[in-house]
């Protein structure tokens, strides 16, 4: 029987779409949120002054917006690796 997910491929999409947040350019709202993510934008800093500088009450992160994220980059790596297993059985 075949697995339906593949628990390693899930981590490993899951680091890349975390490693993109920093690495890919943030988009910087007319409201002075700066809001980072790729495919799907999910972590959101405001700019505006408050009462507490502390990191968490000035942030905003969309488990959804991460979740798609995930779930695309591993769509895509799954798809990539049964293209490379078909080409081997074509190229054999």
């Amino acid at each position: 029987m075949k697995e339906r997910i593949n628990f390693k491929i899930l981590n490993q999409a899951a680091w890349i779409s975390v490693l993109l947040t920093f690495i890919t350019p943030y988009e910087l709202n007319s409201s002075g949120f700066k809001t980072w993510g790729y495919p799907v934008k999910y972590f959101t800093t405001y700019e505006f002054p408050q009462d507490s500088n502390t990191l968490l009450f000035s942030t905003s992160t969309n488990l959804l917006g991460l979740i798609s994220n995930i779930l695309v980059i591993y769509i895509l790596i799954n798809t990539f690796i049964l293209l490379k297993e078909r080409l081997k059985k074509y190229k054999s």
